[in-house]
Formats: C-alpha cells, structure tokens, sequence
C-alpha cells in the first residue's frame, strides 16, 4: 500500500466547498462544461464570439518573440471544406454484439462501477462493498487502467484512490487523506494530472500522479502573457464554480513537452516547455473552445466559431494545428449548404486519424428535444464527415443535478459508444454502441453514465 498524504488538513476549506456544490445541485466532477456547450455560440467567456461582416474569419499563426532567438519555423495555413456523406445506422435491439473488452458505468454520481462483459453482458459491481461510494473514476488512454476515488461510507475509514484493471481487482492503494482535489484525469498511459485549489482558492496549482508508486511532479503555471480571467475551456468546473481561473486554462500535451494556453492579449500561445520558448500565437475568434491534444501528441483541434451576423450565419469548425506550429488548418462546413453548425464536444479516435462528434445543424432531419444531436465522424485523411444518422445527448438528468457524457471509443477504435434517451421514455436513456466496421448499432445498458471502455486481459 503507497501511504500518499499530499496536503495538509483545510476541513473549513473543504466544508465550505461542499456546502456550495450540494447547492448547486450538479455533480461535482464534469458539470462545468455544460455552461460551454448551451452558451458557446454566443458569449465570448464560454469560448467564442459572434463576428461582424467585416472581421476576418480566420485564424492565424504568427512567429513568437522571445528573449530566446526563435525558432526557424515556416508558418502555412490552409482552409478546407469538409465533404458531407449521410450514412444512417438505425438502432435495432437484434443486431449482432461484435464488441470486445470491459464497459464501466455509474448508475449515478456516488455510486458503485458496474463492469460489463462485452462479450457475455455479465455485470461485476466494484467495489464488493455494497455501502461505500465512488466519487470519481476514469480509465486510462489505452484502457487498461482505471482509478477511482473510494470512500468506504463510514466515518472509521479512509479515502483513497484504487487503481485497478478491467477485472476490477486492486492493484494499488494510495490513502486520499486531506488533499482538496479539484479535478484529476489521464493526461496519458502513465501519468494523471491533477489540479488543487490554495488556500485563499485564487488559482489553481497542477501536477502529475503517477499512479503506480504515487511520484508527484509539480507542471509549470507561471507562462508569459498567461490569461488570467474567465476562459472556460473544459478543465476543471469546481474551479469555475468557486470563481479561481488562474492556472486551469493549461492544456498539456501527452509527452509534457508542449503547451496550449490563453493569452491576455487575446490570442492562443503554442509554447514549447523543452526550448522554453512560445513557439506561435493562434489568433481564433474568442480563443476557441474545447483544445484537446490528439492521443499522439502530434496536433491539438480546437473549436472555432466562424460567423457573419450580417448573413445569420453560425458555423463551428475544427481548427487543427502542428505541435511546431508550423501547420495551422481550418476543416469548414460549406457555407452554401449549412448556415448554422454547431459542434457541441468531441473525442479523438485511439490511432488520432479521427474525430468523433455532435453536431447539431439547420439541416438536421433526426434530432429530438431530448436527443438534440447527431453523431458524425471527421476522417482526417479523407476530410470526409460522416452523419449517421443517430441522435443524441451530450447530457443526463438527474434528479438533483446534470451529468455531462461524451463519446467513447472503443480501445481498437472500430466502435463508439453513445447515450441517447429513450424515444419511448424521455426520462430513461439507453447506451448504445454504434459499430463503425458493420454499420450497426445496438443498447448494451440503461439508465448509465458510460465512465471507459476496458481491455480485458486474458
């Protein structure tokens, strides 16, 4: 067992933390980006702005000046409309079961993981303890590991963090103690970021976890021109909520050798941590939403939202940009077709060759009230979007707060799994897995928050 006791005791701190989130009736994990998806279209501090006729609705990368020589990096940038394909997978409860591996789900926030077998539909509760609780859990890139924060649900004992495989067996312990986690997700195979709030709740403070000995290594937060107001871009919605933005809006690649942050002038800055150098600014309308590095590091994809009030037109496109900053591409939905896209939260594919997404446009034949968007696939190869055809939700109601779900990939990246409401009983949702390979899709459970898709080890 790793003893692991990383901050000192603030029970007044921590009691006040609780007090205001059981209040705002939301779960305390991934709520925050709630206010990104339903505003973003319109509000400048949820991550986009609406232009004028006469703005330029672009973006645009520009050399760095550093006290440093800069680097010797030849900037392009190309704009490329998508092409549209519509190939409509319809849910059928017969369909044939052609997944692999371990399906971990929550019944609700607190409650214990339910592991499923793919392959027999088997469920296995973990942990055995029908009385303890789980505040959190998250698998890792790969989808061999999970960790979750356990709380035996009395008071003689302990939190902690269990790390686990997909047979839900405990690997290794690491007593929680008194640390104020903020929030805490992969940033890859090996390591977690974790972000905590100080004392005074001003900014935020990161760091890595290895998970497998318990190391922690602070990350760099002091970066040039860093933004230190209201960015909202999907990092850590307890943060959000207590008012502290400084120190989140930081977006580390896989290897930890680049960021992507905010600037207070507006732009975006691409900084190389292994030079100590920005390496480019980004210039997108409200800074973009959403940046999320590919599984390889290679590219980050950000949001935008190029529109022309003049016209009444609202589009969100993917903005992809090199790790060097030397190739910056705007992937656009044509003008002429659509006046109004908009993408509400994504995932890129294992392999980093895809971008699963919900979309949600003036054309859209198949979305409901309560499944408001549909599925689509961007293939970065071809610049070609798939539209299957299958509506969905980006969001779960509880009786007491709103969960957040996004799109998860299968480990081989063949299958996406989904939650959509129940078209007989909008108060029930299914989770379905949409089989890209064999155009099918079927319900796999209910009434769940989806929280990985595991390997099984045989």
């Amino acid at each position: 067992m790793l003893d692991f006791v990383i901050k000192e005791n603030h029970d007044e701190w921590k009691q006040d933390c609780k007090e205001r989130f059981t209040s705002m009736k939301k779960r305390a994990w991934h709520t925050f980006l709630l206010i990104v998806l339903l505003g973003c279209a319109s509000t400048p501090d949820n991550g986009s702005v609406s232009l004028t006729a006469t703005d330029v609705p672009n973006i645009s990368i520009q050399p760095s000046i550093t006290s440093q020589p800069p680097l010797p990096v030849p900037v392009t940038e190309t704009l490329t409309q998508l092409e549209i394909n519509q190939e409509c997978i319809e849910t059928k409860s017969d369909s044939q079961k052609n997944s692999e591996g371990i399906l971990v789900f929550q019944k609700e926030y607190g409650s214990r993981l339910v592991f499923v077998d793919n392959q027999t539909g088997n469920q296995k509760f973990v942990p055995d303890d029908a009385n303890a609780k789980v505040w959190g859990a998250y698998v890792s890139p790969n989808g061999k590991w999970l960790i979750y924060e356990l709380d035996p649900g009395d008071r003689s004992g302990e939190h902690k963090f269990i790390l686990a495989k997909a047979d839900g067996i405990t690997q290794e312990e690491m007593l929680f103690g008194d640390w104020n986690v903020s929030s805490i997700f992969w940033l890859n195979n090996n390591a977690l970021r974790v972000t905590q709030p100080d004392n005074a709740v001003t900014y935020i403070s990161n760091f890595t976890l290895d998970p497998f000995n318990g190391a922690k290594v602070p990350l760099r937060s002091d970066f040039p021109g860093i933004e230190g107001r209201g960015i909202d871009w999907g990092i850590d919605r307890n943060a959000i909520e207590l008012g502290v933005t400084k120190g989140i809006n930081i977006i580390y690649d896989p290897t930890l050798t680049r960021v992507l942050y905010p600037r207070n002038d507006n732009s975006v800055s691409l900084f190389n941590l292994e030079t100590n150098q920005e390496i480019a600014k980004l210039s997108a309308p409200g800074r973009g939403r959403l940046p999320k590095w590919s599984p390889d590091g290679r590219q980050i994809a950000i949001i935008g939202t190029m529109s022309d009030s003049s016209k009444g037109e609202i589009l969100d496109e993917f903005l992809l940009v090199s790790r060097d900053g030397s190739d910056a591409k705007r992937l656009s939905f044509p003008s002429s077709v659509f006046k109004k896209v908009h993408i509400e939260d994504y995932s890129w594919s294992p392999d980093g060759s895809r971008v699963a997404f919900w979309l949600k446009t003036d054309n859209t034949t198949s979305t409901t009230a309560q499944n408001p968007v549909e599925l689509a696939v961007l293939d970065l190869e071809t610049n070609e979007i798939t539209n299957y055809c299958i509506s969905g939700t980006t969001t779960i109601e509880y009786e007491t707060y709103t969960d957040l779900v996004n799109i998860l990939w299968s480990p081989d990246g063949t299958q996406l799994l989904i939650v959509r409401y129940n078209n007989e009983d909008n108060k029930n949702t299914d989770e379905v897995i949409v089989d890209l390979t064999n155009k099918t899709a079927y319900k796999v459970a209910e009434n769940m928050q989806p929280i990985g898709w595991m390997i099984s080890e045989q």
